[in-house]
């Protein structure tokens, strides 16, 4: 994944996780309609069953919880692009970072945020704001390369 696929994740975060919730939402109602209503005024069966509820709830619960662990997902991506937006330096870089992968600014609106063309802005400026994500992600994953060395040696009884 490049610097700028890397930073274009966090673009449209908030919109997929409002719209994963709005279809849990939308599938509770779906599987809620399925249920009908016990008609009291009809002679009563014996021998019924209440799995139909009951397969019914527990394809309620898989959903929700699939989709609430991809609800999770996206913020601990949302989360790390944000930490790794706040370790660029200069600080103009990481507004124009913010402003334009966060806040999904147009390259005009930045340049009028940072007083730059907009040439300068989308050039130069973006260039170098992408290659400070790109060696904060290099130095982030060496360490999580060393931290899993690190667990690896430490249960075999090394350190």
């Amino acid at each position: 994944m490049t610097d700028k696929e890397y930073m274009l994740q966090i673009l449209r975060i908030d919109d997929r996780i409002d719209s994963i919730n709005r279809d849990i939402e939308a599938q509770i109602e779906r599987k809620a309609d399925t249920l009908s209503a016990t008609d009291y005024s009809k002679d009563r069966i014996s021998g019924g069953s209440c799995s139909d509820l009951s397969n019914i709830v527990v394809g309620i619960e898989q959903c929700v919880e699939q989709q609430r662990r991809e609800i999770e997902r996206l913020k601990n991506i949302k989360a790390e692009v944000r930490w790794v937006i706040s370790q660029v330096r200069p600080n103009e870089l990481a507004v124009l970072l913010t402003e334009r992968y966060v806040q999904g600014r147009s390259w005009k609106e930045l340049a009028q945020i940072l007083y730059y063309s907009e040439a300068r802005v989308r050039g130069e400026l973006h260039d170098r704001a992408l290659a400070e994500v790109g060696q904060i992600r290099t130095r982030l994953k060496k360490r999580e390369q060393y931290k899993t060395i690190q667990n690896s040696t430490s249960t075999c009884g090394i350190l």
